[in-house]
């Protein structure tokens, strides 16, 4: 049994996104996981629940697959990383480094153009793909994917090295004509919204029939992954949505995670919204969330109900 949705990358620099669920399908996780050499494996996850899956890696993955596997060996271990159950010689750890890595995230479509006189095998660099480069004496492992739906890279490199990384990159002579800017949270959860990008609390214990992740879960793995059998007893009742928000002046970035969404001829809570922003590219408030079924692709009047108006 596995402990993901997706398939486990084969190829080394291979890069895929795959979710981690409860025993009852919910969405609990959500990896980027890159094979870096034969035998191991780079796991990128949230940020602020680091901790919380590494625990689970360590300590949950391997007892909730023991508790699935009837019938099976009961001396084999299980691979936390893809959890595929393994030879009972083979042995696997899983190490939390956040601490040691920091990221640097470059995007637009600039970017490649930009990124050309840092490296000349950045623009070679396929989508979904790692490879390792040298800036200098610095070793960097660059991946060819953006949170921000744009082109970008992102360059995943020791901590005590990022600062000159980030150095090189802004020193460049492209950069000023280019208009390199730095850019925050804001900037960049309006863009991921924009492209339908979720987050922890888009996806938080959702059911992953309900989740909208469908790309990111095999349903042809030769064993199941963790939920998987929880599909026959459960009818989805609401699934994930874009919605463009007609706000009123002033509130155009205030549409709060939770917020109800009603149809307006029987004030009836038909959903809810988990995440809101004014998009940068449309220049419209855009928010991701739920919406029942019965009101999928219908002509109906929907109203968002949130600081008392």
């Amino acid at each position: 049994m596995w402990a993901t949705t997706g398939i486990i990358p084969k190829n080394v620099g291979d890069c895929r996104l795959t979710y981690a669920l409860t025993p009852k399908g919910k969405v609990f996780a959500e990896f980027s996981v890159t094979k870096t050499n034969e035998n191991e494996f780079y796991l990128v996850g949230s940020r602020d629940y680091a901790d919380i899956d590494t625990a689970w890696l360590k300590v949950d993955v391997p007892r909730l697959i023991e508790d699935a596997k009837e019938g099976l060996n009961k001396n084999v271990v299980v691979d936390t990383l893809s959890c595929n159950v393994l030879d009972e010689n083979r042995d696997v750890k899983v190490n939390n480094i956040s601490d040691e890595i920091d990221i640097l995230h470059v995007a637009g479509p600039d970017s490649v153009l930009l990124l050309t006189d840092l490296h000349p095998e950045i623009p070679n660099i396929p989508f979904l793909k790692m490879r390792k480069i040298k800036l200098g004496d610095v070793s960097v492992n660059v991946t060819r994917v953006s949170f921000t739906g744009l082109v970008g890279f992102e360059f995943h490199c020791q901590r005590k090295y990022v600062a000159s990384i980030y150095d090189q990159i802004v020193s460049l002579p492209k950069a000023k004509e280019l208009k390199l800017k730095n850019f925050g949270g804001y900037a960049l959860n309006s863009l991921r919204i924009e492209k339908g990008y979720k987050v922890r609390p888009d996806l938080d214990y959702v059911h992953y029939s309900e989740a909208g992740i469908s790309p990111f879960v095999s349903m042809k793995k030769k064993m199941k992954f963790l939920g998987f059998d929880h599909l026959s007893s459960v009818e989805p009742q609401k699934m994930a949505a874009t919605f463009f928000v007609d706000t009123k002046e002033g509130y155009q970035w205030s549409v709060p995670g939770d917020t109800p969404i009603k149809q307006r001829n029987t004030n009836k809570i038909v959903g809810y919204i988990t995440s809101a922003s004014l998009g940068g590219i449309t220049g419209k408030t855009v928010a991701l969330g739920y919406l029942d079924n019965e009101f999928f692709e219908k002509d109906v009047d929907l109203f968002v109900q949130a600081y008392g108006q």
